[in-house]
């Protein structure tokens, strides 16, 4: 009873943050887009019962969407490197205490 009252006591005078296993900074409303189309024609292509020939159009416009999704994500998670190496580029010029 007492970890109760001290676990309630302390979410509401802390306040609580749900854990992020994975945290991708470079997410943003167009890769959402993409990975949400995939998803959808993914369910489309399960319903259909998971046919592997590419006369199948539910197979066809999973795979398309997978491939849509999975270049935009290599080309964001590209950028945000990019310039995170830029950043720590211009600090090296810059300050060697940043550095």
């Amino acid at each position: 009873m007492l970890c109760d009252v001290l676990t309630g006591a302390a979410g509401t005078c802390i306040g609580n943050r749900q854990f992020q296993s994975h945290l991708k900074p470079y997410w943003d409303s167009g890769l959402r887009e993409y990975h949400k189309q995939m998803r959808y024609y993914r369910s489309q292509w399960c319903r259909a019962g998971r046919p592997r020939n590419e006369t199948n159009t539910e197979y066809m416009s999973y795979k398309t969407a997978k491939r849509d999704f999975r270049r935009a994500h290599r080309k964001a998670a590209n950028g945000h490197m990019m310039q995170l190496n830029r950043e720590i580029d211009e600090s090296a010029e810059m300050n060697t205490n940043d550095f």
